[in-house]
Formats: C-alpha cells, structure tokens, sequence
C-alpha cells in the first residue's frame, strides 16, 4: 500500500495530518481492510521542517 501526503499552507504539526484524522495515513496502512498483505516491513521515509523544536 503506497500514500502519498503533501501539504502547504499554514504551519501546523506533522502529528495533526498523520495520527489525529479518524482515519489517518497511519491507522490506513495498519488496519487495511482490503489486502491481507502485513504492514510494510521495508521501511518508509518522511521529512519536514519545525519552528517547535521537536524536529
């Protein structure tokens, strides 16, 4: 299973866009209803940029 995720607009936490939607890249790749494929062992990759200080 392949998603795609691109934002732009105002800044906010990459939490907000990936873990709190009800149904969230995350909660899709781990509870897929349609394949009965296991979760990708082989890794993922993510960047971004933060003001908070936690990135």
């Amino acid at each position: 299973m392949c998603r795609w995720l691109a934002y732009s607009g105002s800044p906010m936490l990459l939490d907000a866009v990936l873990y709190q939607p009800e149904h969230s890249l995350i909660d899709q790749s781990l509870h897929s209803r349609m394949g009965v494929e296991s979760t990708n062992g082989d890794g993922f990759g993510i960047g971004w940029y933060s003001d908070d200080g936690g990135g």
